[in-house]
């Protein structure tokens, strides 16, 4: 049975990709969000679920 609600933009690997790149401080969450092709809140939004 479906839960309802949009897919999530990013998968389990690009989740963790995203939060390797913001770790290592080489890279500013805009970058981020134009490499994985999201905006800036989503890059929050999922570095503050874990």
């Amino acid at each position: 049975m479906e839960s309802g609600g949009q897919k999530p933009k990013l998968g389990p690997r690009r989740v963790a990709l995203v939060r390797q790149m913001y770790d290592s401080g080489d890279y500013t969450v805009q970058q981020i969000a134009e490499e994985f092709g999201v905006t800036r809140p989503t890059i929050y939004r999922y570095l503050t679920k874990a």
